[in-house]
């Protein structure tokens, strides 16, 4: 099936501010705006802890939506026809919470695909492109806010058009 593929995290979601929270709770000082590039600093046991919080339901309330991206990936699905499935890093036990976000969007979806837990720690680009090959999508559109991710999903479907939506910094990990 042909599609359009959007990352949630940083794209279409700004998770600065759970971002910001998560490392409040750890006490990590950070100058405002600075979290995302505070949070990629952090190592050993303070960076496990920050992705335990981080990827769990505890401050997903806290993600705003990007409205210029919503708006672009919705134009592009009024223009082309084509369904919309979210592609993300986030693990599966946040697929509720997910899934509530999406719908408020506004943007009709097939699916929202995110990470079974047993492959948390695979590498954020080959698990995505291993889930839509898994699913047999075809993308001809991709969204992501990472320009490493974008450039495997490339690799790996190269007729697709690749959309780089990094003006704000990219999730921790990819997501």
């Amino acid at each position: 099936m042909q599609v359009i593929v959007s990352d949630i995290d940083g794209t279409v979601l700004d998770v600065e501010p759970r971002i910001a929270a998560v490392l409040n709770e750890l006490g990590v000082e950070r100058p405002e705006g600075e979290a995302i590039r505070v949070s990629r600093a952090l190592t050993g046991k303070q960076r496990d802890r920050f992705y335990d919080l981080f990827l769990s339901n505890k401050y997903l309330h806290l993600d705003q939506p990007i409205p210029a991206a919503v708006e672009q990936i919705g134009a592009l699905q009024h223009e082309t026809g084509l369904p919309l499935v979210y592609l993300s890093g986030r693990l599966a036990n946040m697929s509720r919470e997910t899934l509530a976000a999406l719908t408020e969007l506004g943007l009709p979806f097939e699916t929202a695909l995110l990470r079974p837990l047993r492959q948390r720690m695979m590498r954020t680009d080959r698990w995505k492109v291993s889930a839509i090959r898994e699913h047999s999508y075809e993308p001809l559109h991709i969204f992501d806010d990472d320009s490493a991710i974008l450039a495997a999903l490339g690799e790996a479907f190269p007729d697709a058009a690749l959309y780089d939506l990094s003006g704000p910094p990219a999730a921790p990990g990819g997501g």
